[in-house]
């Protein structure tokens, strides 16, 4: 690893614990979880058993992009968007044979908000309107997060 890297990942690292990070419930002022996040495992298990749909994040602790969307997932109206949806959260950097073999043909860039069916199926068509790369919302886009989780937690019902 460079030393500009190592610079530029201590940065994050250092920017990171003053704001927490993605890899970690997002929580409020008194540190209760706001969103119950899951793993790839429980969380599956949890969206069949419930029928519910799947709102999977997949971060990595060094993305800034990852950082800025944290506060996202702190705004009330998320909290609520989420609710009746299971959410997954996956850290890129860890081992995960599944993400790549069912989603490694989106890409490998992150943040990556993915919309699947109770049954793990993709839910194509929820993207965050970005055309290069179409399942990466940023922090500015809100809304349309809220609206893409409001989406899917319809199509849990319609099934």
């Amino acid at each position: 690893m460079t030393a500009s890297r190592r610079q530029f990942l201590a940065s994050l690292t250092a920017g990171g614990a003053a704001l927490g990070v993605l890899g970690r419930a997002a929580r409020g002022d008194a540190g209760e979880a706001l969103i119950p996040w899951q793993n790839w495992h429980d969380g599956i298990a949890k969206a069949a058993a419930e029928h519910k749909s799947i709102g999977l994040l997949v971060y990595a602790d060094w993305c800034p992009h990852c950082h800025e969307l944290q506060p996202v997932f702190r705004d009330p109206e998320t909290v609520r968007a989420a609710k009746p949806l299971v959410m997954i959260r996956q850290n890129a950097d860890e081992a995960a044979p599944w993400l790549r073999e069912r989603f490694g043909q989106y890409g490998t860039y992150v943040p990556r908000l993915f919309f699947l069916h109770p049954d793990t199926t993709l839910v194509a068509e929820i993207q965050s309107g970005n055309a290069k790369y179409p399942y990466f919302y940023q922090a500015q886009q809100g809304d349309t997060l809220r609206a893409a989780m409001k989406r899917a937690a319809t199509l849990s019902q319609k099934r």
